[in-house]
Order: structure tokens, then C-alpha cells, then sequence
């Protein structure tokens, strides 16, 4: 089994989760001239800046969400899925996660939020940016001494 793993070193717990269990919340790449350029550097460096973040719905709250008229997105990626089973949706990595199914990886690092909703995102979204930012000021404070 080949997993697309990421450099990330932060707080943040990860973990391997097989792209089989994985619901993206989009149902293809976004952006095609993004999705080349990460393309290119996840073969130039064996590896993804960051690992996907993922919220692990339970069939009650697929059913509550899907209700509203914000969320026809989700509607519209599970309408297909059986809602017996906690889904674990991709709400940040889609393009990563497709990226990985085309270069044969059966895995995916990810973090799993521990809430069943939107803070868990937001909060999870926050540190990672903050790694990347201090990563950038210890890059830069590096390259000037």
C-alpha cells in the first residue's frame, strides 16, 4: 500500500486513511492549472505540503446538514452513498485527494477533526496556517544568516 504523506511536523495529529473511505466534498479537481502545479510538486517531492482535513459525519448529521440550502453540495456528493456508516468527508484536499487516486496511492494522510462540525475545520485550518507561516519565518530567518 502506497500512502501520499505530507511534510507537515505541527500539533496536529494525523493520520493514514485509505482514499477508499475518504467522501471528497467536490466530485473533481477545481482548478486544472492548480491541480498541474501540485501535481508537479507532489512527484518533484515525494510528498504534499499539508495532510487533508476531514470531518467524520454521522448519518443524523449528513441527514440534518443535507437539509439546508447552503450545504446542496454535500447533497449532491452523498446522494449516491448509503447513509448507514459515519462518512468522512474531505473539506480541505480535494484537489490532493484526486491527486493521489491518479498517481496509484491507496493512502492519504489527513487530519481528522475531533468535532462533528464546522469549528473543527476552522480551528484545525487555523493551526496549519500559523505552522506554515512560522515555517516561512524560519526558512527566511535561516536563508539570511
Amino acid at each position: 500500500m502506497k500512502t501520499l504523506k505530507s511534510f507537515y511536523e505541527g500539533q496536529l495529529q494525523t493520520e493514514e486513511i485509505s482514499l477508499d473511505r475518504l467522501v471528497p466534498f467536490v466530485t473533481k479537481p477545481e482548478n486544472k492549472a492548480f491541480y498541474t502545479k501540485l501535481k508537479e510538486e507532489v512527484e518533484s517531492d515525494n510528498g504534499m505540503r499539508h495532510p487533508i482535513l476531514v470531518v467524520p459525519l454521522s448519518p443524523d448529521k449528513v441527514e440534518e446538514m443535507i437539509k439546508h440550502t447552503l450545504n446542496q453540495g454535500l447533497k449532491r456528493v452523498v446522494s449516491h452513498l448509503p447513509l448507514d456508516d459515519t462518512l468522512l468527508v474531505i473539506v480541505k484536499g480535494n484537489n490532493r485527494f484526486y491527486l493521489a487516486k491518479e498517481l496509484g496511492y491507496s493512502k492519504i494522510e489527513c487530519v481528522v477533526t475531533q468535532l462533528n462540525d464546522m469549528v473543527g475545520v476552522a480551528r484545525a485550518n487555523k493551526v496549519l496556517k500559523e505552522y506554515d507561516k512560522n515555517e516561512r519565518t524560519d526558512r527566511q530567518r535561516i536563508s539570511s544568516e
